[in-house]
This record gives C-alpha cells, structure tokens and sequence, in this order.
C-alpha cells in the first residue's frame, strides 16, 4: 500500500507541476480574444449617446466666478502696463526701463 499512495502523490505532484508551467507559459503568449462586433457597436453607441449629446451646464455662481477672475487679471495686467509706462516714461526708454524694473535687485551695489 505505501507505493500506491507513494505513486498516487508523484502523481498529483507531476499534474499540479505541469499545470503551473501551461499557466506561466500562457503569460508568455496569452491566447487572442476577439470582441464581437456587435458588441463593439452596442457599447460605441452608449458612450457617444451619454457623452456627446450631454449639455455641459454650469452653476450661476461659478460662470460669475470665473467671469470675476477673467476681469480681475485682465485689470492687474493693464494697471501693470500703466505702471510700466509711466516709470518708462520718467526714467530711461522702454527696454531699459524694463532691464531696470526686472534685473535691477540682480545687479550688486
């Protein structure tokens, strides 16, 4: 009896073997699977009806935020350009002036 269960274990063990080696040699050229086409078309269709046809709707609070934002930068870049201006004009002409304005704290005393 004991080489019947001995042989029945190398059994066991030499199918549990060939196993995980189909399986690691699966990982190495996994088998093609084709989607079927109606299928393809069915899940295209969902996502073009939900995501093209869908209106893009925004708060009233958040449209006037980002109006608010768009004139606040808008009014800092031309405050900056007056400003800019009138030192360019007091001081030295406009390339100079903006030499001086940007590098100025770059350059030793």
């Amino acid at each position: 009896m004991p080489a019947l269960s001995q042989n029945t274990s190398g059994q066991a063990a030499a199918a549990q073997e060939r196993w995980i080696v189909e399986t690691l040699s699966l990982l190495d050229n996994p088998p093609a699977v084709e989607m079927p086409v109606s299928l393809s078309h069915a899940l295209t269709e969902q996502v073009r009806a939900r995501v093209l046809h869908k209106p893009v709707r925004l708060r009233p609070a958040a449209a006037w935020s980002i109006a608010a934002s768009i004139a606040l930068l808008v009014g800092i870049n031309i405050v900056s350009l007056a400003h800019f201006h009138a030192n360019a004009r007091r001081s030295q002409t406009g390339t100079d002036a903006l030499y001086t304005a940007y590098f100025s704290p770059l350059v030793p005393y």
